[in-house]
């Protein structure tokens, strides 16, 4: 799974327009501060036997109008479901089924090691323990309830499809509330969340992709 794909699945916020034109310091080491709150976070999760997130995703590309959709994902341990408008994705820890639906195809591969150390969703939780980026906090304020902070880290690799990357983070209730992705051909990917639960009911099935309900589709299995 790409690495934009498992950003596309975590996070929320109210992101002030005045913020996006501040300039992001300039960082050569990690900070501390960001490090421990990603950390808080991270471990709070891993409290939760699942949780379920869910979410609004915009992608902006420079000249085009804003493409906006809405889904959800479960993750439970190794398993998970992400479920968009027009695609889903469904792991049950082995195998991952890609389902295209305007397209009536679904993909099947096995789960393998990725390039990038990208398997999962919950994999960016985590991300903060990668030396291949540098984090910082941009900035930090209140709305209305609760303590935010706003952090950013960037790629040490110069030849990375991104250049920055922006957490909105709610530091009293620890957790993300959005993440956008800022890429070197000026596309933009927001991940808006809009509700986090956790411990909630699934069924045996769930992370599997049932074909009896997509009698239509045409499936390609590419597992070895």
């Amino acid at each position: 799974m790409k690495l934009r794909l498992i950003l596309v699945l975590f996070l929320i916020g109210a992101l002030l327009p005045s913020l996006m034109a501040q300039k992001t310091p300039e960082i050569e080491i990690s900070d501390p501060e960001a490090i421990q709150l990603l950390d808080k976070v991270s471990k709070k999760l891993e409290q939760s036997y699942n949780y379920r997130v869910d979410f609004t995703f915009t992608v902006d590309y420079p000249g085009e109008d804003s493409i906006v959709s809405k889904g959800h994902m479960i993750q439970e341990g190794e398993k998970y479901l992400v479920d968009l408008q027009d695609q889903s994705f469904t792991c049950d820890g082995k195998s991952v089924w890609v389902h295209m639906i305007p397209q009536k195809e679904v993909q099947i591969t096995d789960v393998e090691e990725s390039s990038d150390g990208f398997n999962n969703p919950s994999d960016f939780l985590s991300i903060y323990e990668k030396e291949e980026f540098i984090f910082g906090i941009l900035s930090a304020y209140h709305n209305e309830r609760d303590k935010i902070k706003e952090i950013e880290f960037k790629p040490t690799d110069t030849n990375s499809e991104f250049f920055k990357v922006r957490i909105i983070l709610n530091a009293s209730r620890l957790r993300i509330d959005e993440v956008i992705v800022f890429y070197k051909n000026g596309s933009q990917f927001r991940l808006q969340v809009n509700q986090w639960q956790t411990n909630v009911e699934t069924t045996a099935t769930l992370f599997q992709f049932d074909a009896s309900k997509f009698p239509d589709v045409h499936i390609e299995d590419l597992r070895f």
